[in-house]
């Protein structure tokens, strides 16, 4: 329809990913547009007849969860209207033909999965190295986990156990810190590693994350491993990865989508 974008970006204005993706589609000669979730909303509409639901307009979106910041201080109506926004936007996400980059499931989407949830949804063996510990205050992990210990509150900040906040609570395992990390970015079926250590290919690692990402529906994540002389293992699965864990390949990671976006 005219005067609707060739592509839609639902994410915050300040969202480095998703204004680095614009640039990108624009770039391409595409007309792109950068909305938050509730602006989102409001373009489309949803009708249901005899020959099933239709969404206008039908247009490739790339979807981050950004575009829904926390409202503090919003008044019982400002909640119910965002409700209803959001319930439009997840059925036009979910119902449209076009591609869709974080395209809403009956699941509904997955930001962030760690080593034990992981090890548990993949039916891995479980042992010490899936092993998590989550506690309301950090120090309680003090004689239950072998030192050193790392942890992630609930606000993903990560850190060793004596930097985290004392009365926030967090995840935390024991690390070994004589391995090191890959984090390798998926965009459908490629795959970008963070690093050109030979040790990534020799583990595989650029085909297990292909694979993870789509035991877990996803189209555009990121896996971070820790590399032991002899083993790989999954630390955390992202379905929202940032900037820093693209790192090297983020104009890879571009490009892939915009060719899916733009086919």
């Amino acid at each position: 329809m005219p005067g609707h974008p060739d592509v839609l970006i639902v994410a915050s204005p300040r969202d480095e990913l998703a204004c680095q993706l614009h640039e990108a589609v624009s770039r391409r000669g595409r007309r792109c547009t950068l909305l938050d979730g509730p602006s989102a909303a409001r373009l489309f509409t949803i009708r249901v007849g005899e020959g099933g639901a239709h969404v206008s307009p039908d247009i490739p979106l790339f979807i981050r969860a950004s575009a829904w910041p926390r409202q503090e201080g919003a008044s019982e109506d400002e909640r119910f209207l965002r409700r209803e926004a959001y319930a439009t936007f997840w059925a036009a996400a979910a119902l449209c033909k076009s591609p869709v980059i974080n395209r809403p499931a009956g699941r509904s989407s997955m930001a962030r999965l760690t080593i034990s949830a992981i090890a548990s949804r993949m039916g891995l063996r479980p042992g010490d190295k899936h092993s998590e510990l989550y506690v309301s205050k950090p120090a309680m992990a003090l004689g239950r986990l072998d030192p050193p210990i790392w942890g992630e509150d609930i606000d993903f900040r990560t850190s060793e156990i004596s930097a985290l906040r004392p009365d926030v609570p967090a995840r935390l395992r024991t690390v070994d810190v004589d391995a090191r990390y890959e984090i390798v970015s998926i965009v459908g079926t490629r795959a970008f590693a963070a690093t050109d250590d030979p040790r990534t290919r020799r583990g595989g690692l650029p085909a297990r994350s292909r694979k993870m990402a789509a035991h877990f529906g996803l189209h555009f994540a990121s896996v971070t491993w820790m590399v032991n002389a002899d083993t790989a293992t999954p630390l955390r699965v992202s379905g929202e990865p940032s900037m820093a864990e693209l790192r090297t390949c983020r104009d890879a990671v571009l490009e892939g989508l915009c060719e899916d976006l733009c086919p």
